[in-house]
């Protein structure tokens, strides 16, 4: 799937989020199994925002193995605006840079249960 999604936004300003995903099965032939995902997503701006996010979540032996995956880097330029109105309000222009990263495996457990090890940190 290909979607390109316009955003218009008094903080963030006009731009385009790119988004991309492909969604496929992972179970053998005749099995039942959950649909699968990767996909990337971008945003980018006119007053200097950038983003971009990548991650997936991809189902194993017919639900028995979970991966989840993510990793999100970006700078975000927007205003924070106060009180007032039109062009009177008070406006904080801001800066925030940073990623962060998860990842994640789990197995079923029984019934509805998963139960595995995790990580998700973050840097700036």
């Amino acid at each position: 799937m290909i979607a390109p999604l316009p955003i218009s936004s008094p903080a963030l300003g006009s731009g385009i989020v790119p988004v991309l995903s492909y969604i496929f099965p992972t179970g053998t032939s005749g099995k039942a199994s959950l649909a699968s995902v990767v996909g990337a997503l971008g945003l980018v701006t006119d007053n200097g925002t950038r983003a971009l996010a990548l991650g997936g979540e991809i189902y194993l032996g017919q639900d028995t193995y979970r991966v989840t995956t993510a990793y999100c880097r970006g700078n975000l330029n927007y205003d924070l605006f106060g009180m007032g109105s039109g062009n009177t309000q008070a406006r904080l222009p801001l800066e925030q840079t940073g990623q962060v990263v998860f990842a994640g495996f789990l197995r079923r457990t029984g019934g509805k249960g998963y139960w595995g090890p995790g990580f998700s940190g973050e840097a700036r």
